[in-house]
């Protein structure tokens, strides 16, 4: 009888630790899936706006029409980004440094906030209108949507 019983505990106690085991890593499979998915969404945010700047070479985007785009794609791109920066926390990452990534893309210029893409539509120091190529808004979000990639 003695036997019997020191074999139920025993097969008791490795169906409680293979259990936990299984527990513990599906959830790291799970939370690794979900950060996925996020990062996923995160870049298709901005594939529109990618896609407006990587072909303006015939159309020409500049100056306030680069500003225009932007403002329109914002709200789109806050969703996003707020969505993918709760997956790096959940994951522990470093959050400070996609949040400077982040505000270089809306403030290119650190010495003048006037708002999101406010840079866009500052007037150059001769009183002109700006005319930024639509390079330089993609070199910004590139640099944006690459910061998931290790």
């Amino acid at each position: 009888m003695d036997k019997v019983f020191v074999a139920f505990i025993t097969g008791a106690l490795v169906a409680l630790f293979s259990s936990w085991v299984a527990n513990l890593f599906s959830e790291r499979r799970d939370r690794r899936n979900e950060f996925k998915r996020a990062k996923q969404e995160f870049m298709e945010a901005f594939l529109d706006e990618v896609v407006k700047f990587d072909r303006s070479g015939p159309i020409e985007i500049e100056g306030t029409k680069i500003y225009d785009v932007l403002i329109k794609a914002y709200s789109k791109h806050c969703a996003a980004i707020h969505r993918f920066r709760f997956q790096l926390q959940l994951n522990n990452q470093n959050v400070t440094e996609f949040d400077s990534v982040w505000e270089q893309y809306q403030y290119p210029d650190q010495t003048n906030k006037q708002g999101p893409f406010g840079f866009y539509i500052t007037p150059d120091k001769n009183g002109g209108e700006p005319l930024f190529k639509a390079d330089f808004v993609l070199h910004k979000i590139n640099l944006l949507i690459t910061y998931p990639n290790p």
